[in-house]
């Protein structure tokens, strides 16, 4: 949501924000201690949790601003990042020493750098392009 909230202040909608921030701060300081009080320190991760979905708010708004798609990237990076946290959790549960479990972590970046590459890899190429011709120039 940082990304959409500071489009939303690059268009001028500063009120809108202001709103955004009172909201969360609010639900944060109403949520955590009522659900430290009725789950314990669960309370407090399930707090942040129902908080955190409310980031589909800022999504809403920019949308009725700006045309984007917002699941293209977020799915690749979600599939890339789900590979790569199958393959590190089952090689780590098998891991018998430091070595072998920084493997696993070693292997498990480069698949989700591989499927991001796979997925995405003329759009980093071109991003990667434009990025050193801003620097070259």
């Amino acid at each position: 949501s940082t990304t959409l909230t500071n489009t939303l202040a690059a268009l001028g909608e500063i009120k809108l924000n202001l709103k955004l921030m009172v909201m969360w701060t609010s639900l944060i300081w109403l949520l955590t201690p009522l659900f430290v009080r009725m789950f314990g320190f669960n309370g407090a991760a399930l707090a942040s949790a129902l908080v955190a979905f409310t980031s589909v708010i800022p999504i809403v708004l920019v949308k009725k601003k700006i045309p984007f798609n917002f699941l293209s990237p977020v799915a690749s990076n979600f599939l890339a990042a789900l590979s790569m946290g199958v393959v590190t959790y089952t090689l780590a549960q098998n891991s018998q020493s430091l070595i072998e479990l920084t493997g696993s972590i070693i292997l498990g970046a480069i698949i989700y750098a591989s499927i991001n590459f796979l997925i995405q890899g003329r759009k980093i190429i071109q991003e990667i392009q434009k990025l050193t011709t801003i620097v070259l120039s």
